[in-house]
C-alpha cells in the first residue's frame, strides 16, 4: 500500500473472505481484531485457532502467557480492578510490539474467558499464585481445569489453606511453605492425591507423610536431609509402599555437610554401580543422566537406585 491509497475495508468483507484473511494474519493481530466488535469475536473464534499452551501468573498484576507452535507468543496483562477493564498485549520477544485494549464493563474473568473463547479453551500448564485477588472465586469459575498450581510463600497459612481447599490441580502442586503447621491430618488430604508431580518446601520431613504421598514425581527442598528418615522409607519402599513412585528428590541448598550414604544403606542390601556405567532415567521435564549409584531390589523385582552426585542433592530413581 502506498501513501495515498483507500485502507483495506477488512470489517466490510463477507464472513467467508473475512475468515480468510484472519488465518493469514499475525496471531497478535488476531487477537486484537477479536476485541473490535462481537461480530470479529465471533469470527475469530470461527477460524478454530489453537495454542499449545497458556499459563496465568498473580503478582502486582496478572500475566497470561500463551504459547503457539510458531514460538510467536503473546503476554497479556490484566488488572484486577472492577473499574479498569483495560488488557495489554504484547510478544514475549519484542515487548514495543502490541496493543492496550480499555473496556470499562470487562472484568478481569470477561478478560480471561475472551482469551479462553478465543483459543477454545486451552490446555491450562500453571497457575501461579502470588497474592490473593478480590474475586478468588469469580476468578476459579471462569478457569474449568488447569496442570499444576503453584504457591507462595507470600501468602499466609490461611490464605494458602483457602487456595488448596479452592483451585484443584489435575498433575502437579508446588508449595513455597507448609502451611498447615503441626495438623498433619490437613496436610494428609493433598499428600495422598495421585498427582502426577508435587514439589515442597519443607525444614523437617517426616516419615509418615513420605510414605503417603502418592505423586510419581516427588521433589523437596530442604535445609537439611535426614540420612535415618531415608533409611527407613526406602526398608518400607522394599516392602510396597509408595507404589507409584518414579523418582524421589531431596534438594539441600547451601548444605554444608555431605549426604551420608552409608547411613542412608544401612542394613540394605544394594548393588555398588561404578560411575564409567550411565543409564538415562525419563525425568518430569527432561531426560538425567545416572552415572552410578547403589541398586536396590523391591521384593517384586522392581529395581531403584540411590544416587548423589554432590553434597546438595539426593535421588531415588525407579527403573519402570
Amino acid at each position: 500500500m502506498t501513501v495515498g491509497d483507500s485502507p483495506f475495508p477488512l470489517l466490510r468483507l463477507p464472513s467467508l473472505l473475512f475468515r480468510h484473511v484472519a488465518r493469514y494474519m499475525e496471531n497478535i493481530d488476531r487477537l486484537a481484531l477479536s476485541y473490535v466488535s462481537n461480530r470479529t469475536k465471533s469470527l475469530v473464534i470461527s477460524i478454530d485457532l489453537k495454542c499449545t499452551e497458556v499459563m496465568i501468573q498473580i503478582e502486582e498484576t496478572i500475566f497470561v502467557r500463551i504459547d503457539f507452535p510458531s514460538y510467536d507468543n503473546l503476554i497479556c496483562t490484566f488488572e484486577d480492578c472492577p473499574e479498569n477493564g483495560e488488557s495489554k498485549v504484547h510478544r514475549l520477544r519484542d515487548t514495543r510490539e502490541g496493543f492496550t485494549f480499555h473496556k470499562p464493563e470487562y472484568r478481569l474473568e470477561d478478560s480471561l474467558s475472551h482469551i479462553f473463547e478465543i483459543y477454545h479453551q486451552p490446555n491450562i500448564v500453571t497457575v501461579s499464585i502470588r497474592r490473593l485477588l478480590p474475586d478468588m472465586e469469580g476468578f476459579r469459575r471462569c478457569i474449568k481445569s488447569f496442570s499444576g498450581l503453584y504457591i507462595s510463600r507470600d501468602l499466609t497459612d490461611i490464605e494458602t489453606w483457602n487456595i488448596l481447599k479452592t483451585f484443584k490441580p489435575e498433575k502437579g502442586l508446588f508449595l513455597d511453605h507448609i502451611p498447615f503447621g503441626n495438623d498433619k491430618g490437613m496436610f494428609h488430604e493433598f499428600l495422598i492425591q495421585s498427582l502426577e508431580a508435587i514439589e515442597l518446601r519443607w525444614n523437617n520431613i517426616p516419615l509418615d507423610c513420605l510414605l503417603i504421598t502418592n505423586s510419581e514425581f516427588i521433589k523437596i527442598i530442604t535445609p537439611k536431609i535426614n540420612e535415618k528418615v531415608l533409611n527407613r522409607f526406602i526398608k518400607h519402599w522394599i516392602n510396597g509402599s509408595n507404589p507409584r513412585l518414579k523418582h524421589l528428590e531431596l534438594w539441600c541448598p547451601k548444605s554444608l555437610s555431605e549426604i551420608n550414604l552409608s547411613v542412608v544403606l544401612k542394613g540394605i542390601r544394594h548393588q555398588e554401580i561404578p560411575e564409567t556405567y550411565r543409564r538415562s532415567f525419563k525425568g518430569l521435564d527432561c531426560t538425567i543422566h545416572v552415572d552410578g549409584g547403589y541398586d536396590i531390589r523391591r521384593k517384586d523385582g522392581t529395581v531403584a537406585t540411590v544416587w548423589s552426585y554432590d553434597q546438595e542433592n539426593f535421588d531415588f530413581f525407579v527403573w519402570i
